[in-house]
């Protein structure tokens, strides 16, 4: 639906505008993906290539509320997901760090508009315990949004 691609584009410009200028890459939702690298060093500090930190974006829309009987307003409700990426092994906080620059971008009662819609940031947003596996730790960053259409 075009209310929802509208949505999408408020939000995705608006994490764009705190990523471009820091030079962070970010994997978007649907969009083939290589995680960046950096020079690092290995445990004889012999320098080698390790991921380096990545946002990766999911769109999560909920259901839609009809606020009056006799009104076509509904509310439209979802979260917009942003994980911090990092490696595992450099500890939690530059990625804890990141995750709260992250937030305080999409600042309660943010206002953001595509087209003909105005999505609101209805609360600040929030960080989930870390996630790791393998070879990396995500933090998620949720932010819960809503717009009236």
């Amino acid at each position: 639906m075009a209310l929802d691609l509208n949505i999408h584009t408020a939000l995705e410009r608006h994490l764009r505008s705190y990523a471009e200028p820091k030079l962070i890459r970010v994997a978007r939702q649907g969009y083939a993906f290589t995680p960046p690298v950096e020079e690092g060093y290995d445990e004889t500090w012999n320098p080698i290539e390790v991921s380096a930190s990545y946002l990766r974006t999911s769109f999560l829309p909920n259901r839609n509320e009809r606020l009056l009987i006799q009104d076509p307003t509904h509310r439209r409700l979802g979260i917009y997901q942003i994980d911090v990426v990092d490696v595992v092994g450099r500890g939690i906080s530059s990625a804890l760090r990141l995750a709260g620059e992250v937030a305080d971008h999409f600042g309660m009662d943010t206002l953001l508009t595509a087209g003909v819609v105005t999505v609101r940031i209805t609360a600040a947003p929030s960080l989930a315990p870390p996630i790791i596996d393998a070879a990396s730790m995500s933090i998620p960053v949720s932010v819960f949004y809503e717009t009236l259409i």
